[in-house]
């Protein structure tokens, strides 16, 4: 990993970037492992601002349990070019350690790098089964069938959120205001890919997660609402106790927000995550 990305701190007394990462290193390298080129940065900024606070937008980018509900517009557009579309749900959350966090789950849309799905045409099945070849061939059938057939949606603490699904979106939202923040998203991808499968690639991100798509409209449409509500007043806690008791954190629970969480109220309490204070 740390051949392939650059990490850039001004704090001169902050902890090793190895050690800061913790676990979500591995999370990186199933992205920089898709290429044996590299991955770039596509032209062109996503940069939209929203009037909610920051940390709802965290919440959202590895949020299994809003899918259904409020991109049901999506699915209906999906379900008329793929009527047998699989209706999967598995998937997990793992806690990264300092208050990063992961869910990752069946890539059922299909993936660029490397699940060939009808959304993608016909024309595209040869050249994404032949990158799943090359990829399985080169890490090996169980890490090889985790690049190609999963899904990443991950948080590096604060404000860094990968979202390595039906293509990959690098997504930082900064605060502006306590109920106001600016969002700003690139595409990442492998260098040197086809331009057939590139444009292919930004069409099938785009569709969801761009300006003109059908999941940020909706996101923004629900974090304003819910913002709004919070500023009304009149209700103490954000619930996020959904599958507290399970021994192990499904796609639809919110594990991952309260390790976020907790991740946050640590650092509140100028505490670590191991409950010890900072130096001074």
């Amino acid at each position: 990993m740390a051949q392939r990305s650059h990490f850039v701190c001004f704090d001169p007394d902050t902890e090793g970037l190895e050690s800061y990462l913790a676990g979500a290193r591995e999370h990186l390298d199933i992205v920089l492992d898709q290429s044996e080129t590299g991955m770039e940065i596509v032209s062109g900024t996503h940069r939209y601002v929203t009037e909610a606070n920051w940390k709802l937008l965290l919440e959202n980018g590895f949020d299994g349990y809003h899918l259904a509900s409020t991109h049901k517009t999506y699915f209906q557009y999906l379900s008329g070019i793929w009527p047998e579309m699989p209706k999967n749900t598995l998937g997990t959350a793992v806690d990264l350690g300092n208050g990063h966090v992961a869910l990752e789950h069946e890539a059922f849309f299909g993936r660029p790098i490397a699940l060939w799905s009808p959304l993608f045409g016909e024309e595209m099945k040869d050249e994404i089964d032949d990158l799943r070849r090359k990829l399985i061939g080169k890490h090996g059938e169980k890490r090889g069938r985790r690049i190609c057939d999963k899904g990443h949606n991950f948080l590096i603490f604060p404000n860094l959120v990968i979202l390595d699904t039906i293509g990959i979106v690098i997504r930082v939202p900064e605060a502006l205001e306590p109920g106001k923040m600016m969002v700003s998203a690139w595409q990442l991808a492998p260098k040197g890919e086809s331009p057939a499968l590139r444009a292919m690639r930004l069409n099938a991100s785009s569709t969801f997660f761009g300006p003109g798509g059908f999941s940020t409209p909706d996101d923004v449409e629900v974090l304003e609402l819910c913002q709004q509500g919070f500023e009304a007043g009149g209700v103490e806690w954000s619930d996020a106790s959904c599958g507290m008791h399970n021994d192990q954190a499904r796609l639809l629970d919110e594990f991952q927000l309260r390790v976020f969480w907790r991740g946050w109220l640590a650092r509140m309490m100028e505490r670590r995550l191991d409950g010890k204070e900072h130096s001074s």
